[in-house]
């Protein structure tokens, strides 16, 4: 599935200049915790809504504190993960419980796989990998 929010991601972090080498670092930071703070959460209510969140409890952690800036980077709906009608629509699909928890497992697993690939290939591409994604994967 691919995460839209990427591209928007992108044309911020062009914005900044060549120079800007810190500030580009710290709009991905935030940017990137945002986004999965953002799916987190979308999964965690739409298991309420298909009646699974006490099967799938164990698959999602306490949300990440996400410390705000001042000036956020961002509008905060430009995050919102747009993805999960999807999920919730192929959840939908599934005949019992059991089968939606592993859709919804799934599902969640892709969702998040997408952002970390998209976010780190935003990382080579503004020359920024040294400053965030070497750092997320120690």
């Amino acid at each position: 599935m691919i995460d839209s929010r990427i591209e928007k991601v992108d044309l911020a972090l062009g914005a900044l200049g060549p120079e800007q080498l810190s500030r580009k670092a710290a709009l991905w930071q935030w940017a990137y915790r945002e986004m999965l703070h953002e799916t987190l959460t979308g999964m965690h209510q739409l298991s309420h809504v298909v009646g699974i969140a006490e099967q799938v409890a164990d698959v999602w952690r306490e949300p990440v504190d996400v410390i705000e800036p001042e000036r956020p980077y961002m509008e905060r709906a430009a995050l919102a993960d747009r993805r999960l009608p999807q999920v919730r629509d192929g959840l939908g699909d599934a005949g019992d419980a059991g089968d939606r928890v592993r859709l919804w497992r799934l599902g969640y697993a892709n969702l998040i796989a997408a952002t970390l690939q998209g976010m780190h290939a935003l990382a080579g591409k503004h020359r920024i990998e040294r400053h965030t994604a070497a750092a997320w994967w120690n």
